[in-house]
């Protein structure tokens, strides 16, 4: 009996997000009436922290900053299977948030993809494949296609799920996973 072995090798390559605080926005629930606060600032070599106080009042309950990113045209765009972030948190949950064009209008999809990670107070190398991302509108499910990274127009952080008090998470890198 003959046996044949076939040894596989993928090559990685990570395309990384910038993580410079200017570039981030801050949306929190002040637009539907809340009383949340957070900010976004610089950290360490090329680092971002995203802190503030998530409050439950005035019908409240999220804090979320967010950035213009999309992949570079050349590459094997097709290929992304996840996203790779470096993060030190403090024990709360928080949301990798990402937001797609319509391909028919060009326009941003009224709704976006969430992958949900836990933060444990220790620096975590955490790995949120792309098959995992729930779209959603106005915080809930939505029936939508599955995540197209070619269709990426920003990508963003989010605090929510009834987490009140104060939170804070450094973030050392954001990365889109491919293997070719």
């Amino acid at each position: 009996m003959r046996v044949l072995w076939v040894i596989a090798t993928a090559v990685t390559m990570n395309v990384e997000v910038p993580l410079d605080a200017a570039a981030w926005q801050i949306i929190n629930d002040g637009v539907m009436g809340g009383v949340s606060s957070s900010a976004v600032r610089a950290v360490g070599a090329g680092g971002l922290r995203f802190e503030g106080r998530l409050s439950l009042d005035s019908g409240g309950g999220f804090a979320s900053v967010r950035r213009s990113f999309s992949l570079p045209s050349e590459g094997p765009v097709s290929s992304v299977s996840a996203f790779a972030l470096r993060v030190r948190g403090d024990g709360q949950q928080y949301r990798l948030t990402v937001f797609t064009r319509d391909p028919r209008t060009g326009e941003r999809e009224p709704y976006h993809y969430q992958g949900a990670f836990d933060t444990s107070g220790d620096e975590q190398e955490i790995v949120l494949p792309l098959a995992d991302f729930v779209a959603r509108f106005r915080g809930r499910p939505v029936d939508a296609p599955l995540l197209d990274p070619q269709r990426i127009i920003a990508i963003g952080l989010q605090i929510s799920d009834r987490q009140a008090g104060p939170f804070v998470l450094e973030v050392q890198s954001i990365a889109l996973v491919t293997a070719r």
